[in-house]
């Protein structure tokens, strides 16, 4: 699971971002997700049958991106879309008004193993 934010991250202890962002996740029954069928044409098949599913901005609330201190999030109102901390160690994930999101993780707090950032110009 993940989070696109065309937003720069920067230090901010208000939220900030746009509408130009989604969360991620690869669900084994997408339907279950998202409540609605998915288009197998958008969202393949991975390799062990789960697909991509993807959680745009609701326009609910702007609290798009959030980062500081203490760590990163995204998402807000209800809970976070996911977070974690300062060390990209501990998270969790938790439905989100933001994205009207589903936990994105299998565990509502998980250990972070491996955490991927991709920057563009």
């Amino acid at each position: 699971f993940g989070g696109f934010s065309a937003d720069q991250w920067v230090a901010h202890d208000a939220y900030y971002g746009s509408g130009e962002c989604f969360v991620w996740t690869f669900a084994p029954n997408p339907n279950a997700a998202t409540g609605a069928p998915a288009n197998p044409t958008v969202n393949p098949p991975a390799a062990n049958g789960a697909k991509f599913v993807y959680f745009p901005w609701s326009g609910k609330n702007e609290f798009c991106s959030l980062s500081n201190a203490k760590g990163i999030a995204m998402g807000g109102g209800s809970g976070y879309a996911f977070q974690l901390d300062a060390h990209f160690k501990a998270g969790s994930s938790t439905a989100c008004d933001t994205f009207d999101s589903p936990q994105l993780s299998a565990e509502k707090d998980f250990t972070c193993y491996y955490c991927e950032v991709w920057a563009t110009k």
